[in-house]
């Protein structure tokens, strides 16, 4: 199967699923907040969902409840580039790219060469992913080129329903593997 036919298998999976997306996102948010990768991390990149993705604001309220430092994504258009800013209980967030929720840039980038001693979770939204940490983006390369230069501290965790999992998801060289995964 390619990536293409997987991407359009899970878009109907998703459609067709009769779950709550609300109370599936509740219940894996509180097993990322009660997983030890959150407990040890001191500052954490989340994703701001689209519609068919797992909410991740319970984990937002969470971290910054728990002193914890938060970055979002902004996508750069028309490049398969992506910052991480810098969210707090003040700052304001306007639909932007794709209709996802960003933060305005005058807020601080998240850099990973000024962040070397601190432990830092990455949580990665996705089409779909396999048990050996396989990640299916939804193709734009924004995740992939953003985590090419992620250290040692950083650990990434894909994050989805349990019916996004499949067995084997098509790889290319340049596509990044999950450290582990919450579903």
């Amino acid at each position: 199967m390619t990536k293409q036919e997987l991407r359009i298998q899970i878009k109907q999976t998703l459609q067709s699923h009769q779950i709550s997306f609300k109370n599936e996102s509740f219940r894996i948010c509180k097993k990322i907040i009660s997983s030890e990768y959150y407990i040890k991390s001191s500052i954490i990149l989340c994703y701001m969902a689209l519609p068919d993705e797992v909410d991740l604001s319970q984990i937002i309220l969470q971290a910054q409840n728990d002193k914890k430092v938060i970055f979002v994504p902004k996508v750069q258009m028309k490049t398969t580039k992506m910052n991480f800013f810098e969210i707090t209980k003040n700052v304001s967030l306007t639909s932007g790219s794709f209709g996802i929720l960003e933060p305005d840039s005058s807020t601080r980038i998240f850099d990973f060469n000024d962040f070397n001693d601190e432990n830092i979770l990455i949580l990665v939204p996705g089409r779909a992913f396999s048990l050996k940490g396989e990640r299916l983006g939804r193709g734009k390369g924004y995740y992939d080129s953003f985590l090419k230069n992620k250290p040692r501290n950083c650990m990434t965790a894909g994050v989805c329903f349990p019916f996004q999992i499949v067995n084997e998801i098509p790889v290319e060289s340049h596509d990044f593997k999950m450290d582990f995964m919450f579903y």
